[in-house]
């Protein structure tokens, strides 16, 4: 059987009479046009679902958006940090409830903790630097299971030495300051 490509079709059709000898040429020929139609379609289709994943997945603004499961299993945290210009910065740690957990708890009204360090693990900001908080217990949000809630601090880019953090890459801890133990995502970003 002769294999045809796409092009040959306008080109062989003319030559091919419909009759008992020529059918099943224009029948084979026919099956391979639509093969070969079937293929392209089949590569467009792959081709914009990975362009629709590229586009979806482009954001120069979002750094490291894995969910990261607690060592005691009961929450999933998703880091977040948004540079909204060069002055300001978005720290979040999206928090989902996965199961109960009545034994963690916040000792202080203070909630949400951010530490900015060097690549070489020189701590350059502390977000409760020279902050009073309250000795109140409260629940580590979301409390219901499958509920989210997102814990968000801003930042100026004033380091605690009082100077504006230089461009370049560091690394950040987002912890949720619990009881009895702290939960804690390390994470770099580039500012």
């Amino acid at each position: 059987m002769n294999h045809y490509k796409f092009g040959d079709l306008l080109t062989n059709f003319k030559c091919i009479r419909i009759d008992n000898t020529n059918y099943d040429k224009l029948k084979g020929l026919v099956k391979n046009v639509n093969l070969h139609l079937a293929f392209v379609l089949c590569n467009l289709i792959f081709s914009l679902s990975i362009l629709l994943f590229l586009v979806s997945c482009r954001s120069s603004q979002l750094i490291n958006s894995d969910w990261h499961i607690t060592n005691d299993s009961t929450l999933a945290l998703k880091p977040e940090i948004k540079v909204i210009n060069d002055s300001l910065i978005l720290f979040s740690l999206h928090s989902k409830r996965l199961k109960e957990n009545e034994s963690s708890y916040f000792p202080t009204s203070q909630d949400f903790l951010v530490e900015i360090y060097t690549e070489k693990n020189n701590l350059l900001w502390k977000s409760d630097k020279d902050m009073n908080y309250l000795q109140v217990i409260t629940p580590i949000e979301p409390t219901q299971i499958g509920d989210l809630y997102t814990y968000s601090i801003e930042w100026d880019g004033i380091m605690d030495n009082g100077k504006k953090l230089p461009k370049g890459d560091y690394i950040v801890n987002l912890i949720l300051p619990a009881r009895p133990m702290q939960y804690p995502i390390t994470t770099n970003f580039k500012w």
